[in-house]
């Protein structure tokens, strides 16, 4: 087997499909593992979740918001 490049790591750990994927991904880089450990967290607690989501609507609105401004 050949190494993978970071870059290649990351997209298939955002591509994988269940936490198995997930958890083999991770075994093999650390950041990747980091990655997985906050997602883990993330899954199981509903409250930090839905302010998790909450929070990135918030950034996308804003984003928008902003290129809506700077076209005008």
């Amino acid at each position: 087997m050949y190494d993978e490049t970071s870059l290649l790591q990351w997209m298939r750990f955002f591509g994988g499909k269940t936490r198995k994927d997930f958890k083999e991904m991770a075994k093999k880089n650390s950041e990747l593992e980091e990655a997985y450990d906050v997602l883990d967290k993330l899954s199981a607690d509903e409250k930090k979740r839905l302010e998790y989501e909450t929070r990135q609507r918030a950034i996308r609105d804003y984003n928008i918001g902003m290129l809506t401004a700077e076209r005008r």
